[in-house]
């Protein structure tokens, strides 16, 4: 039997049908799952769920998470952190193989949101029971795919921050396979999934924009900067009224950031085959376009 945590989710739905093919698949989730799957409702910040659904199971997929940039620290730290926790030593408990945690490359940027600075240590967690049980830990990117590229179809204005920054993603099913493979021979290591090279952000904007066959739309640097400084007595506004601020500096700072990132554990170890992000966007527009 195989755990799924988050097996609802963007990554996890399409996880949950590829190892369905070959094996019993257990999700937990606090919504109902789709398909003929062994369900467990509950919450990952519940002990008590999280035993009861690591209960004769061979390995955990743990990609549940609070992913919310805006939202409080302490929300996030209570699923990201806590519940990461909760599911390692659950799986301690029952005698699971192999736990595959997902972290997230929002670690390693220098200007962090809450959400990257809750997933930071939840990696640190994760590490403390590296000798007590095997758990790969899986990093990607931003993750693109076929169903989050169609919404491109609907849009009608599409601009682009006028200064190119380097983006590193990766595409979802390369990323799938990776998990798969550290299910079976992952070791307690981190291991950075993302495609082939960065790409500037004109250059895959601009690869966009041919498919679409739409003009490119530039937004002035400056207009970024105002925003920026805006920010701050946006944040401290809603800070203030106890509310969610519809935007931060540090999320600004941390969008902006120029990104790059190295998959060769992941390519040696587990055998990961990076695609080119320019190549593989173009494939998907002209799929939906045509």
């Amino acid at each position: 039997m195989i755990l799924v945590t988050g097996g609802t989710g963007f990554i996890g739905k399409d996880l949950v049908k590829e190892l369905a093919k070959k094996d019993d698949v257990r999700i937990l989730s606090r919504k109902q799952a789709d398909g003929s799957y062994d369900f467990v409702k509950g919450d990952i910040t519940d002990f008590e769920a999280v035993k009861k659904a690591t209960k004769d199971v061979d390995v955990v997929y743990h990609l549940a998470v609070h992913g919310d940039h805006l939202a409080p620290y302490q929300d996030l730290y209570k699923v990201n952190v806590l519940g990461t926790q909760n599911v390692i030593q659950a799986s301690i408990k029952n005698g699971v193989d192999r736990v595959v945690y997902t972290s997230s490359l929002a670690t390693e940027v220098k200007v962090m949101t809450p959400y990257g600075i809750s997933k930071k240590e939840a990696e640190k967690k994760a590490k403390s029971f590296w000798d007590q049980i095997e758990v790969p830990m899986i990093k990607p990117p931003f993750v693109y795919s076929e169903e989050k590229l169609s919404i491109l179809k609907s849009v009608n204005f599409f601009p682009m921050i006028s200064k190119p920054i380097s983006l590193h993603l990766v595409y979802k099913k390369a990323l799938l396979s990776t998990f798969m493979s550290a299910a079976q021979k992952g070791k307690s290591k981190i291991y950075t999934v993302v495609d082939r090279e960065p790409i500037s952000s004109h250059k895959l904007y601009t690869a966009i924009m041919e498919e679409l066959d739409k003009k490119p739309t530039y937004i002035p640097h400056q207009l970024v900067n105002l925003g920026l400084g805006l920010s701050y007595p946006i944040k401290y506004t809603f800070k203030l009224i106890h509310k969610k601020p519809p935007i931060t500096p540090e999320l600004i700072k941390n969008i902006l950031q120029d990104r790059s990132f190295d998959s060769k554990l992941a390519i040696k170890e587990l055998g990961y085959k990076p695609v080119d992000t320019e190549e593989t966007f173009r494939k998907i527009i002209r799929g939906f376009v045509n």
